[in-house]
């Protein structure tokens, strides 16, 4: 499912429960390539993590990595939960998914969706 209007993005975000907001300071932060910003001025339509942007832009990263190492979008959506289980950050699968269809989207559109 492709999230790409407000609404839409809204919609969404009131199904799973999520608060919608958007990153002010994403889009103008200059160390962020161009897909990053993307990625995250995205992401912060769906959901609202505990996480900085930074390692947001990290997690979209990881996700990729795992995808183009072969895993699906449901084993990439793991690996991220894992990663920030083990940094004791609390996280929804929702998120986790969206965060992975996300980075998908933005940072590594060539692996798609299995």
């Amino acid at each position: 499912m492709e999230f790409r209007s407000l609404a839409g993005a809204a919609g969404c975000a009131a199904a799973f429960g999520v608060a919608v907001l958007v990153a002010p300071g994403a889009q103008a932060d200059p160390q962020f390539n161009a897909a990053e910003k993307q990625y995250l001025g995205e992401l912060y339509l769906y959901v609202h993590p505990s996480v900085t942007p930074p390692r947001l832009v990290e997690l979209g990263h990881l996700a990729c990595a795992a995808r183009r190492d072969g895993a699906t979008s449901d084993q990439a959506r793991e690996v991220v939960w894992r990663n920030l289980d083990a940094a004791g950050v609390v996280s929804s699968n929702a998120e986790m998914g969206t965060l992975v269809h996300v980075a998908v989207d933005n940072l590594c559109p060539e692996v798609g969706y299995p």
